[in-house]
């Protein structure tokens, strides 16, 4: 454990692809937020491919971008923020986040492990586990992203990095997992609330309204699920979700999904306190409006 770590926090890194949707910019706000409760160490930026991007280089550099603007509503926070994979794990996707999470990884061991929290593809994760097997034993991986096993896998994360995920899965790096449909995708933010609780709370509310806006219309909904918030308010509140303890599986990238039982299990969360959860957030965002009221941020 690093003679720096404080009993009464978790030591957490967050690998996220935070340009993608409006939900990573809540997850990681709520964990810069919590500072009572997270030291976070490092924050990494991973790859994804989609329609408003050209490549998954050019992904990863939006996330980039987009974690160090997140940083500037949290002045005198001094953590760092490295580059992920602009590749997949099939492609060769070792990166500076990866070199990273090992060494620092070498800080902790089986009974201190550092909480490595994933809410993107599994590339920077898979990386670090190329490099050096051992981390397995000093990293816990908490990772929203695939299915519930008796569902179709098929899902952003997951798919973003088949190769990935089959690296992590086939490895003994302990796993909690948070399945998207019907489990994270209870985290839904309407229009409506977002402008009672965002609007007026200071620019760090207006940032996040700001996604929120862009998200639905852009996918012409009046509503979002912020996904990305559920492991981050299961390590605050551990009443807040119902995980339970299952066998490890095999992950087949082809064909796609889940095949025979292996050594070992993995924790996956069934059901969240969605209300509870997001009263908190719009609390904690109260209250760091009021500890920060001429705080000013970046043009976004």
């Amino acid at each position: 454990m690093p003679k720096d770590c404080l009993p009464d926090r978790i030591d957490i890194v967050i690998d996220s692809d935070a340009a993608n949707e409006t939900d990573d910019q809540f997850a990681i706000a709520l964990a810069l937020m919590a500072a009572e409760r997270f030291q976070i160490r490092a924050m990494y930026a991973a790859q994804f491919l989609h329609v408003n991007v050209y490549s998954r280089g050019e992904g990863m550099q939006a996330s980039y971008r987009e974690l160090l603007r997140l940083l500037t509503f949290f002045p005198g926070r001094d953590i760092p923020c490295l580059p992920g994979a602009a590749a997949t794990a099939e492609q060769g996707g070792v990166s500076a986040a990866a070199w990273h999470l090992v060494e620092l990884s070498r800080q902790y061991d089986a009974l201190h492990r550092l909480k490595v929290v994933a809410i993107a593809a599994l590339t920077n994760i898979a990386g670090a586990i190329l490099l050096d097997p051992t981390i397995c034993e000093r990293i816990e991986l908490w990772w929203l992203g695939g299915q519930l096993y008796e569902n179709p896998p098929e899902e952003f994360n997951l798919c973003g990095d088949l190769a990935a995920v089959k690296i992590v899965f086939d490895s003994m790096v302990p796993i909690v997992m948070f399945p998207c449909a019907g489990v994270a995708q209870q985290l839904i933010l309407t229009r409506e609330a977002a402008e009672t609780y965002l609007a007026a709370r200071g620019v760090l509310g207006a940032f996040l309204f700001q996604r929120f806006r862009r998200a639905i219309e852009s996918w012409r909904q009046s509503q979002a699920s912020l996904w990305d918030i559920a492991p981050f308010a299961t390590l605050l509140e551990p009443a807040w979700a119902e995980l339970v303890e299952l066998p490890r599986r095999k992950f087949c990238p082809k064909p796609l999904g889940w095949r025979h039982e292996t050594a070992g299990t993995i924790r996956m969360c069934r059901r969240l306190a969605a209300d509870q959860i997001l009263a908190d957030f719009f609390r904690r965002l109260a209250a760091y409006h009021a500890a920060y009221p001429g705080l000013t941020g970046p043009d976004f």
